[in-house]
């Protein structure tokens, strides 16, 4: 009879070993159900500090503040795992809980990828020293970077001013923020729902605001670029439709620095 008792309970702690294991494994599948989104409006970007440093995006002439134009008001979920490959989908139910195949997301065509894409928000951010001195302790402050712990954005460093300039999966997966530095699993290049330790990806924790810093001086005449994306990331669990309705709203980028002179 006891034999009977012990192996009753042993069925009973594997099979809630079994619900906890399920509910961990999908509870970074997170998305909307359909027609639910969040908001996305304002991404500015000034100069700070009476120095030589100007700005730019991708296409405009450098100058001391922009604001970036063609940010979707409303934006769907999506994932990616190198800044190249998105993909989309809706969730099952309110629960977040997505068992659909995920969708590829086509950005548009370089001139338009700002203006029509209801997913990500693709641009760049450079930096120009117009001065005669080098300038040091060049600092980009991300602020307003509240949102729920969904809202992402990445700054990879890139070569040159361009649109949508290329970066690889690492680059990529070592520059995105988020409020917290909890880890996901982006939907990978293959647009599989992978769980493996290779494909995650910790963002770097941004709170409500974050201070970039860049260690090397920024030479006269010599430029920095960046690739940055702004997108709300299907695999967190907090996206859900308890949290829809919330997102990025004047979300900005200082820059600023000491140019060699003053010091």
């Amino acid at each position: 009879m006891k034999t009977n008792s012990r192996k009753r309970l042993l069925v009973s702690s594997v099979a809630m070993l079994l619900v906890a294991m399920l509910a961990l494994g999908t509870a970074t599948y997170a998305w909307f159900t359909q027609n639910t989104s969040a908001t996305a409006d304002g991404i500015t970007v000034r100069t700070s500090k009476t120095s030589s440093l100007k700005i730019s995006d991708d296409t405009r002439d450098y100058d001391t503040g922009f604001t970036y134009t063609g940010v979707q008001n409303v934006m769907l979920p999506s994932s990616s795992i190198n800044g190249a490959n998105w993909y989309s989908t809706v969730a099952d139910d309110d629960t977040g809980v997505s068992t659909s195949d995920a969708t590829a997301i086509t950005l548009d065509t370089p001139a338009q990828t700002n203006q029509n894409n209801k997913y990500v928000f693709v641009d760049q951010l450079n930096i120009l020293n117009a001065g005669e001195v080098s300038v040091k302790d060049i600092k980009i402050t991300m602020d307003n970077f509240k949102a729920h712990n969904y809202l992402r954005v990445a700054l990879v460093p890139v070569s040159e001013k361009g649109q949508c300039l290329e970066v690889d999966a690492t680059a990529f997966k070592s520059n995105v923020y988020a409020a917290d530095a909890t880890a996901y699993n982006p939907i990978n290049a293959e647009g599989s729902y992978s769980t493996a330790k290779a494909d995650k990806i910790t963002p770097i924790a941004a709170g409500t605001k974050k201070v970039i810093t860049i260690s090397d001086p920024l030479p006269a005449g010599k430029e920095l670029h960046y690739n940055l994306y702004v997108w709300f990331e299907g695999q967190d669990p907090d996206c859900k439709d308890a949290n829809a309705g919330t997102g990025v709203s004047n979300l900005q980028f200082t820059v600023e620095g000491t140019p060699v002179s003053e010091v």
